[in-house]
This record gives structure tokens, C-alpha cells and sequence, in this order.
């Protein structure tokens, strides 16, 4: 397999755990399975139904959305080699 195959499986499969390793994911203080958890938005969404405020209510209580949104976070480059410094 090929150097960027194999990097787009680690990423498929690992993206989260990399990022949240790296603190690039806000994380509230949580662990990363109750992060993940958190992040589902089906009830949540079901609730809001039509809602004109759909975005808003299923960002409720939820880590990472504020009432106003943040500066650009940036995420950092993963695979950096570091001897091209």
C-alpha cells in the first residue's frame, strides 16, 4: 500500500484519537469517549423538529459552541517531518 493510502486509513480510523491526543479538539475537560458521545445529535435533533432555531438547539449544552462563535481554530499539520524545519 502506498505512503498516502495508508495515511487516508489512520485517518479514517484514528483522526479523532490523534487530535485529541494533540489538544486540537476542544474538549470541555471530557474524556474522548464521552466527547464522542456527547457529539450525537440525533434526539437532540428530533427535538428541534422544524425549529427556526434547529442549528442552535442541537449545539445546546454541547462542547466546543458558544452563543458567539470563536476566532479560526487551526488544526496542525499531523504529518510533519520534522528535519525540513
Amino acid at each position: 500500500m502506498c505512503r498516502a493510502g495508508l495515511r487516508r486509513i489512520l485517518l479514517n480510523n484514528k483522526m479523532d484519537e490523534m487530535l485529541y491526543e494533540h489538544g486540537s479538539l476542544v474538549s470541555g475537560g471530557l474524556p474522548l469517549p464521552e466527547l464522542k458521545e456527547q457529539a450525537h445529535i440525533n434526539a437532540a435533533a428530533r427535538d428541534a423538529d422544524d425549529s427556526r432555531d434547529f442549528s442552535k438547539h442541537i449545539r445546546k449544552q454541547r462542547v466546543g459552541f458558544t452563543e458567539t462563535p470563536s476566532l479560526l481554530v487551526s488544526i496542525p499539520r499531523l504529518f510533519h517531518d520534522e528535519d525540513q524545519d
